[in-house]
C-alpha cells in the first residue's frame, strides 16, 4: 500500500492560493501557528482554551465536524467556487437507510451532504446574491474577480526568541490586491433571521470584530500591502427574498480590535516560548450583587415594607391575582 507523503511544512511567509482546505486545518506551518479563532480564546477565555482548541498543541484535539445539513456552506461553496465539495442525494430527507448512509459517508469524505431540494433552494439564492451584489454601490466588483479560499501566513515578532507564525484563509483575494487600495476582500456570511443592521448582534457575538482585525493585519504582513485593508462582510438570509448587505466596522471599532489582536499575540508568543497555558485562577470568585439585582430587591421592599405584615400580604395577593 502506497503511503501518502506528508505535505512538507511551510516556513515562508507569503501567499498560497493552492493550500488544501484540510492541510490548513491541521495547521501546515513550520511551528504551531496562530489563528484568529485560537487568538480570540486567548482574549476571551483564558491560554489553556486556545491551548485545547489547536490541533497542534493539543495531541488529545479532536476536531467539531457539524452533522447536519449546512445551508450556508453549501451556498458559500457555489458562491467562491471553492472549498468543500458538496454532494447531493436525491432523497425526501435524511431518515431512510440510504439516504442516511449516504450522508454519513459524504461526512467521512469531506464532503457537505445536501438533499437536492435543498440544493435547488441555494442555487436560487447564490443567483440571487450575485445579482444583489451586481447592483451594490459600493461592492459590486466582490466575489467577480480574483481567488477562493487563499491562505495567507506570516511571521510576528515580539522578542528573542517569541516569534510566532500566523495565518488566515480569506474568502476572497481580490485579483487587483497589489495595485488597489480601495480593493474589497469580501467575507461571505449567511444568516437564518435579518441581515441588515440587525446583524449586528452577531458580530459581536461572535467576536467578528476581531476576525476582522485578525485578517487586516494577515493582508499587510503577509501580502506586504501599505494600504488599510477594506475587508467587508457580505451578509445574506437564507429565507427568502434572500435580501444581502454588506458591513464594516468603522474606524473606532477596528482600533479596538487592533489592540486585542496585538495582546493576543503577544500573549501566545509568552505561552508557545515558556510552553505555559495557565487556565482560570486558582483562586475563588466572590459573586457581588448586581445592580439589577439590587435595584428589583429595593423595589419589592420598598413595596411590602421592612417587615411582612398581613397588610403586605393582602398588596401582594392582590398584586399577583390574575383578576
Amino acid at each position: 500500500m502506497k503511503k501518502t507523503r506528508k505535505p512538507k511544512a511551510i516556513s515562508k511567509p507569503g501567499l498560497y492560493p493552492d493550500l488544501p482546505v484540510d492541510v490548513y486545518d491541521r495547521d501546515p506551518c513550520a511551528q504551531p501557528s496562530l489563528r484568529s479563532s485560537v487568538a480570540a480564546l486567548l482574549v476571551d477565555r483564558t491560554p489553556a482554551h486556545a491551548y485545547a482548541a489547536h490541533p497542534r498543541l493539543n495531541k488529545n484535539f479532536r476536531e467539531k465536524k457539524a452533522r447536519h445539513f449546512d445551508l450556508g456552506s453549501v451556498a458559500h461553496r457555489v458562491l467562491l467556487g471553492a472549498g468543500r465539495d458538496v454532494r447531493i442525494i436525491r432523497a425526501d430527507n435524511f431518515q431512510g437507510g440510504a439516504a442516511k448512509i449516504a450522508r454519513d459517508m459524504a461526512h467521512a469524505h469531506g464532503q457537505i451532504p445536501i438533499l437536492q431540494t435543498d440544493h435547488d433552494s441555494v442555487m436560487q439564492m447564490v443567483e440571487s446574491a450575485r445579482q444583489q451584489i451586481a447592483n451594490h454601490a459600493d461592492w459590486s466588483a466582490a466575489f467577480v474577480q480574483g481567488t477562493p479560499e487563499a491562505s495567507l501566513i506570516w511571521v510576528e515578532s515580539f522578542a528573542p526568541k517569541q516569534k510566532i507564525y500566523c495565518r488566515v484563509r480569506l474568502d476572497w483575494l481580490p485579483h487587483d490586491w497589489k495595485t488597489n487600495s480601495l480593493a474589497c476582500y469580501p467575507d461571505f456570511k449567511t444568516v437564518g433571521q435579518r441581515a441588515d443592521d440587525a446583524w449586528e448582534f452577531s458580530f459581536w457575538r461572535e467576536g467578528l470584530d476581531f476576525r476582522h482585525a485578525f485578517y487586516r493585519r494577515g493582508i499587510q504582513k503577509a501580502l506586504g500591502v501599505t494600504y488599510k485593508p477594506r475587508v467587508v462582510y457580505c451578509v445574506q438570509e437564507t429565507d427568502q427574498p434572500h435580501a444581502l448587505m454588506f458591513h464594516e466596522p468603522d474606524d473606532e471599532t477596528q482600533k479596538g480590535a487592533d489592540e486585542q489582536v496585538e495582546f493576543a499575540m503577544r500573549l501566545y508568543a509568552q505561552c508557545l516560548a515558556a510552553n505555559n497555558w495557565p487556565g482560570y485562577p486558582n483562586g475563588t470568585n466572590y459573586i457581588q450583587m448586581r445592580g439589577f439585582a439590587r435595584d428589583r430587591w429595593e423595589s419589592y421592599r420598598d413595596f411590602i415594607g421592612d417587615k411582612p405584615t398581613a397588610e403586605s400580604l393582602h398588596r401582594l395577593t392582590q398584586m399577583f391575582s390574575p383578576l
